[in-house]
């Protein structure tokens, strides 16, 4: 079980996801409603969109990627960590 084998805290990808959602939701409420899909080893977000007619993302006219980088689940995880706890253990 990969979640026993990294020594996941469920709470803490609770506590995580929570975090991220209001940080989202206070972005969308100040007006930053910036298109940005991600870009991951060549594969986008506008590739699985079918919202393209009204969003108009187009790389000429300035939009960029949310560039993604290649991680493992440790890193993933200990980053999750440091955001939740500030990295204690």
């Amino acid at each position: 079980n990969l979640i026993t084998t990294l020594n996941i805290n469920t709470n803490d990808m609770a506590k995580y996801i929570e975090k991220k959602i209001v940080e989202i939701g206070m972005e969308i409420l100040s007006g930053n409603i910036d298109t940005k899909p991600f870009d991951f080893e060549g594969k986008t977000g506008c590739d699985y969109c079918q919202f393209s007619s009204v969003c108009k993302f187009d790389k000429k006219m300035g939009y960029s990627f949310n560039k993604l980088i290649k991680q493992s689940d440790e890193e993933i995880w200990q980053k999750i960590n440091e955001s939740v706890r500030g990295g204690e253990e």
